[in-house]
């Protein structure tokens, strides 16, 4: 089975169309992938799974984020992500040349292998986690 099979079964973690509309992620071409934990200590400090990226919509008027899904059962574990994208009628007219994708989600784990995003069913990319400390 390979990985993106084993992709397939997994579903996002809440059900996009009925908070933001049809998800039009296909519609995105993505590259420059980075994920990364930050964990540097301080006071009050919290680690956080950093995942950044650039996307080139299709046209104008996007509301594009990522949505953190479950996990793998790899070792160690692969945290899958999910990009977002819906057509925003009262987004700005001109069309993003380059469109940043930024997400920071709470680092639950103690430790991280990829980060796996995804469109659907399709496999966008998949990155190391590298730890900053």
């Amino acid at each position: 089975q390979s990985e993106i099979d084993a992709l397939k079964g997994i579903t996002p973690a809440r059900d996009v169309a009925a908070v933001w509309g049809r998800n039009q992620c296909s519609r995105f071409r993505t590259d420059g992938w980075q994920a990364w934990v930050n964990a540097m200590p301080g006071p009050d400090a919290r680690p956080a799974l950093h995942v950044t990226g650039s996307g080139y919509p299709k046209g104008p008027r996007w509301k594009v984020r990522l949505e953190l899904g479950p996990v793998t059962k790899a070792s160690p574990p692969d945290q899958i992500v999910d990009l977002i994208a819906v057509r925003d009628a009262d987004g700005q007219l001109a069309a993003s040349v380059n469109q940043p994708i930024d997400a920071a989600f709470p680092a639950t784990l103690p430790e991280y292998g990829k980060v796996i995003i995804r469109c659907g069913d399709k496999l966008i990319a998949q990155v190391d986690v590298q730890v900053v400390q």
